[in-house]
C-alpha cells in the first residue's frame, strides 16, 4: 500500500505541478468563475458558490479539493468583483489559495462583452507524514526532495475575456500568468522550485430552445491547454422549467460524467456529477464525485439590461 500511496502521490503530484497545474471540475458550466475572471459580474444578482470534489473514490492519498467563489455584479462601477477560495489536497501535498477578481463591462451587439482579471495568493505546503520509496527511503538527505512541514507562497494573476447573450457564451482566459514559482528550503538549506505553469481556457455553449416545450438542450465545451498538453471536456445538458438539468460530458482520455441538478428555492441550486475514469487508474478506484450548492440573490440595483439571462448555466 505505500508503494501504492508512493506512486499516486508523486505521480498525480508531478504530472499536477508540469503539466496541467489547475483544478479540474465537471460542473465547469456553473463555475466559470474559475477559471476565467471575465465572468466575474455577469451573474443576474450576487451569488456565492461552494463546490467540493472527491477525486478517484477509495484510493488512498487520492485529490480533495474545496473551491468557495463569490461573483458580485455592481453596476456603478460597470461590472463586478468576485472573490475565489481554493483548497487542493493531493496526497502530501496542500494547496490553498486566495484569489480577487475585478471586470469590466461593455454593451457589445445583443449581448455584454466582460474584460476581467485577478489577483492570486497561493500558498503550498507538505503535510508531516513525509515522503517514503518502495525501499523505505525517506530521501531526508536529498536536496531536491522537500523536507515534512515545509511551505511556500508565491504570487500570481489570471486574465480572461467573457462575451454573453441570451442564446450563447464563450470565453477566453489564461491563469498563472506570471508563472510564478513556489520555492521551499531543503532538508539541506537549498531552495527547491515548484514552477508555475501557465494554462489557456477556452470555454463556450449554446442554447437551443425545443419548440413547443420548456426544454433547453445546452451543448458545452472547455479546452484547457498549457502549450505542452491539451485536454478537452465535451457535453450537452437539459434544462427543464429552468427548475431541473441532467447531461452527461466526455473528458480526454481521463472520465465520462453525468450530472444533474435542481433549483431547491429560486433562489438556491444543488448539482451533482459523477466521473466513471476510463484512465489506466479505472480498476483502482470507485470514481469521482462532485457537489455544489450555490445561492443567487438581488441587490436592488438597476441591472444591465444586455447579457443577463435567467437560466441555469448562466448563474
Amino acid at each position: 500500500m505505500r508503494k501504492i500511496y508512493l506512486f499516486l502521490t508523486l505521480s498525480f503530484v508531478v504530472t499536477s505541478l508540469f503539466a496541467q497545474q489547475e483544478e479540474q471540475w465537471s460542473n465547469y458550466m456553473f463555475n466559470r468563475i474559475f477559471y476565467n475572471p471575465g465572468y466575474t459580474g455577469m451573474t443576474d444578482g450576487t451569488c456565492f458558490s461552494l463546490f467540493n470534489r472527491s477525486q478517484w473514490a477509495g484510493f488512498e492519498g487520492a485529490p480533495v479539493t474545496q473551491n468557495l467563489n463569490a461573483n458580485i455584479p455592481i453596476s456603478f462601477i460597470g461590472g463586478g468583483i468576485g472573490l475565489n477560495v481554493i483548497n487542493d489536497q493531493i496526497g502530501l501535498m496542500n494547496n490553498l489559495a486566495l484569489g480577487l477578481s475585478y471586470a469590466y463591462h461593455i454593451d457589445l451587439g445583443t449581448g455584454t462583452l466582460s474584460l476581467g482579471a485577478r489577483a492570486d495568493l497561493m500558498n503550498r505546503s507538505v503535510g508531516s507524514g513525509g515522503w517514503v520509496a518502495p525501499d523505505g527511503t525517506t530521501g531526508a538527505d536529498d536536496p531536491f526532495i522537500i523536507p515534512p512541514g515545509s511551505d511556500g507562497v508565491s504570487f500570481d494573476a489570471a486574465f480572461g475575456a467573457y462575451y454573453q447573450t441570451n442564446r450563447f457564451w464563450v470565453g477566453l482566459s489564461a491563469v498563472r500568468l506570471l508563472e510564478t514559482s513556489t520555492e521551499f528550503s531543503s532538508g539541506q538549506g537549498q531552495i527547491t522550485e515548484f514552477p508555475g505553469d501557465r494554462t489557456y481556457f477556452l470555454a463556450g455553449g449554446y442554447n437551443f430552445n425545443v419548440p413547443n416545450t420548456n426544454v433547453i438542450i445546452t451543448p458545452t465545451t472547455l479546452i484547457k491547454s498549457n502549450i505542452g498538453k491539451t485536454t478537452f471536456d465535451a457535453g450537452v445538458v437539459a434544462t427543464i422549467d429552468n427548475r431541473f438539468w441532467a447531461g452527461g460530458s466526455y473528458r480526454r482520455e481521463d472520465a465520462f460524467t453525468i450530472l444533474a441538478g435542481f433549483y431547491i428555492t429560486p433562489s438556491l441550486r444543488l448539482g451533482y456529477a459523477y466521473d466513471a475514469n476510463v484512465s489506466p487508474l479505472r480498476t483502482e478506484n470507485g470514481g469521482s464525485h462532485e457537489l455544489f450548492l450555490s445561492y443567487c440573490f438581488k441587490i436592488e440595483i438597476p441591472p444591465r439590461e444586455k447579457g443577463m439571462y435567467r437560466h441555469p448555466l448562466f448563474l
